[in-house]
């Protein structure tokens, strides 16, 4: 069930307070066991948020905080923003979290964290598809291209 194309109020409010602050019992509140997140073509768990924030605070952030056209990260000397399209998949708890975006910065100290940040989630990337328990391939290789089509969104649905 496709429960958004712009996050509500509530939503967003919810999710910058785990940005906030991340926790594993807040985001087992907040996700699906199985759920991801996914920025561009780069997957990971909703549990990496932890260790995504302490990483980050590693670059000096002040905060992270979703807004209406993106995902906004102010460090002390620059910011980075992923300027995008959100997409949630919810029922009840969110199943997924998806942002396509173009990043953009103000400085070369930015262009050194983006850099950081690809790496640290390409690690995540790897360790999402070893442990994740759907075979993204097989699921698609074994049914035709019609039915391949959001069938995350269809699996999502039938549970």
């Amino acid at each position: 069930m496709k429960n958004n194309q712009n996050i509500n109020e509530e939503m967003m409010a919810t999710l910058n307070s785990l940005l906030a602050n991340p926790s594993e019992s807040e985001v087992e509140q907040i996700f699906e066991p199985e759920s991801y997140i996914r920025l561009n073509h780069v997957f990971f768990s909703p549990k990496h948020l932890c260790l995504f924030r302490k990483f980050l605070e590693n670059y000096g952030l002040i905060s992270l905080e979703i807004v209406s056209d993106g995902l906004i990260f102010n460090f002390q000397r620059t910011f980075i923003h992923f300027r995008g399209f959100f997409e949630i998949y919810s029922k009840g708890k969110i199943y997924s979290f998806e942002l396509n975006f173009e990043a953009t910065t103000s400085s070369e100290e930015g262009r050194v964290i983006m850099v950081g940040i690809e790496t640290f989630l390409r690690k995540c990337d790897a360790m999402f598809f070893l442990a994740y328990n759907t075979n993204v391939d097989a699921t698609i290789l074994h049914h035709p291209l019609s039915h391949s089509v959001s069938f995350l969104g269809r699996r999502e649905e039938e549970d």
